[in-house]
């Protein structure tokens, strides 16, 4: 842990502010609003500063209440990398509708509700997972022909701008760190003249992108459709804990705050709020869950999930009744005084 933290203060790992991939769209309020308690916590515990930057992976779609919660969290940048299938038609089949044809490289001022706050939301044209065929440190021949199809593809469109976000990733989900994409990169460049490619982190490419562009961006507002809450259907029960989960946590907040506020139990409802977060993070039981639901590597991969929603409402029903039981004793003996 040590090492890591030490890592993140020196820029060598950039980490950013919030915690999960989140199906937005059917989050309460106020979990949005917790999404980055995460980053705060780092900080109070080992003194590292997150980046103001959200990343998004895999999902296309949030909720337009996702920028009044970021914003007010201190974040200004939104990188987005929704799934992309090459093989697919162009409009990216259902799992994401026309999210790449609409946003795709054409970033945006994303405005709040209220007008008050906004987020410069980018959506990578190529999203999350461009690389997991023909990945540099394997194939490096079919990524140069990527690059240079990419490249062209953008001229061809009219791109406007000089800097274009390009996600990375080894081979498939949740792939290791390659360690020889530096060299690849210093090879690319001392070979072509354009696209130049640069090794950099969210944080410092929308920051460059800010200073030359911003000021020009057009302004947007309304929600980016989402297309993968629908599962939560199939898991109705869970869904229902902890959606009451959230809303007995707020409750209990209140009640706490309400009263005599000593020894406020930040730990757990934290740790309560983190199990309604990673419910409704993104992935839903295993890839075969359909095809072959009686698996037992899908059944434990299910279990496992499941436990979040049934750990939620444990925990705020325990933080509720508490909250509930300090409130309580000084109304009786009110009512017994008069």
């Amino acid at each position: 842990r040590r090492a890591f933290a030490e890592a993140v203060k020196r820029g060598d790992l950039e980490l950013p502010a919030n915690l999960t991939n989140l199906l937005t769209g059917i989050c309460h309020p106020e979990e949005l609003a917790r999404w980055t308690d995460a980053s705060r916590r780092l900080k109070r515990l080992h003194g590292i500063e997150t980046a103001p930057v959200a990343m998004h992976t895999d999902i296309p779609g949030l909720a337009w209440p996702t920028v009044s919660a970021l914003a007010q969290a201190g974040v200004r940048y939104f990188s987005s990398g929704p799934n992309y299938m090459p093989n697919l038609k162009p409009d990216g089949g259902d799992r994401i509708g026309g999210t790449l044809v609409e946003h795709g490289d054409r970033p945006f001022w994303w405005v709040s509700p209220s007008g008050r706050e906004r987020l410069l939301m980018w959506v990578a044209g190529r999203g999350y997972s461009w690389f997991h065929g023909g990945y540099v440190g394997r194939v490096s021949d079919a990524a140069t022909r990527s690059i240079l199809d990419y490249a062209r593809e953008l001229t061809e469109r009219g791109y406007p701008y000089e800097l274009v976000q390009v996600r990375y990733t080894v081979g498939g989900d949740n792939g290791p760190v390659d360690p020889k994409l530096p060299e690849f990169v210093a090879s690319w460049n001392a070979r072509y003249e354009t696209p130049r490619l640069v090794i950099d982190s969210a944080q410092g490419l929308f920051e460059a992108f800010e200073r030359r562009y911003g000021a020009s961006l057009p302004e947007k507002r309304g929600d980016l459709t989402p297309y993968w809450e629908d599962g939560a259907l199939s898991s109705a029960g869970e869904e229902i804990l902890a959606r009451a989960a959230a809303r007995r946590l707020v409750q209990a907040e209140t009640l706490w705050w309400m009263g005599d506020a000593t020894g406020f139990p930040r730990d757990r409802f934290e740790e309560a709020w983190r199990q309604v977060l990673l419910w409704h993070e993104h992935t839903w039981g295993a890839a075969a869950s359909i095809s072959e639901p009686d698996r037992p590597d899908v059944v434990a991969q299910w279990e496992y999930k499941r436990a979040f929603a049934v750990e939620a409402d444990r925990r705020s029903r325990e933080l509720f009744d508490e909250a509930a039981g300090r409130r309580a004793a000084p109304a009786l003996l009110g009512v017994a005084i008069a």
